[in-house]
């Protein structure tokens, strides 16, 4: 994929804010979210299935992070300490933190409209 094109993908997930880190400890409350079988993620054409399935939290489409960046060909690092997730390619680097709607792409601050979170590890 032409790196012009994964910028621009990356760019629509953040402000879709489908990304969710597939590493961590806690569920959030039950009540605010549904497994939603009819959710499903497309790459380029293919569908892809992941081991946490898609999930919608206050009417937003929540994806694996992990599983998401590493198809893009990301290095992805999950920093227990501080919570923060990171994926890195040659020359984007995309840091989300749990429980923040704040996003940094390249250090520039993206405002996500869902807070990050994790769901079953």
């Amino acid at each position: 994929m032409p790196k012009k094109l994964f910028v621009f993908f990356l760019t629509g997930l953040m402000f879709a804010n489908v990304l969710i880190p597939i590493s961590g400890a806690a569920a959030p409350n039950s009540s605010n979210t549904q497994a939603s079988s009819n959710v499903s993620v497309v790459i380029d054409g293919h569908e892809r299935t992941f081991s946490q399935p898609p999930v919608i939290v206050n009417h937003y489409t929540m994806v694996p992070f992990r599983g998401i960046f590493e198809i893009f060909g990301a290095k992805v690092h999950w920093d227990g300490k501080t919570r923060t997730v990171t994926a890195a390619t040659d020359d984007i680097e995309l840091e989300l933190t749990i429980d923040s709607d704040l996003a940094s792409i390249n250090g520039n601050p993206i405002k996500l409209a869902q807070p990050v979170i994790i769901i079953n590890d």
